[in-house]
């Protein structure tokens, strides 16, 4: 009985160090300021309030834990950024779908008036871990998605 007992105590406890490695809190903020850093980001316009989430992407604030984002203001230039923490897998879910919404537009928008931005643009895509969510648009998306993930590592 004590073998049984101590067999499936072992078996709780590894699935709850298994269960908190893929739930690192990471500080959207400070892989924000080192993507910037690392790539001389600097003249793209910072989304400050989540509140202004729902203008450019649909995202209403109380979906949102934290983020951090930017974009270009220049129409003609698809360069974003956009790294949300939702506040559960419901919001995840929901904003990944808005995110990729938003993207398919840039996408078509592209084909029609600067095609010569598409083949970036389908380098591109959403990406979602765990309540992460993150949309990344620039000719370095690779690069800066590599950044990003490995803070989840």
């Amino acid at each position: 009985m004590k073998k049984i007992a101590i067999c499936l105590l072992s078996l709780v406890l590894s699935l709850c160090m298994l269960t908190a490695c893929g739930t690192a809190d990471v500080d959207l903020k400070v892989v924000f300021d080192d993507i910037n850093t690392q790539f001389g980001i600097t003249d793209l316009t910072v989304i400050e309030d989540a509140s202004k989430l729902n203008r450019y992407y649909m995202i209403e604030e109380a979906m949102v834990e934290q983020f951090a984002a930017e974009f270009s203001a220049e129409s003609s230039v698809f360069t974003e950024i956009v790294l949300i923490k939702a506040v559960d897998e419901t919001a995840a879910t929901e904003i990944a779908t808005l995110l990729n919404n938003h993207y398919q537009s840039r996408l078509s928008e592209a084909k029609s008036y600067n095609p010569e931005s598409v083949a970036m643009l389908e380098g591109c895509s959403v990406e979602t871990n765990g309540l992460y969510v993150s949309l990344i648009i620039a000719d370095n998306a690779a690069d800066i998605k590599a950044v990003y993930n490995s803070y989840f590592e």
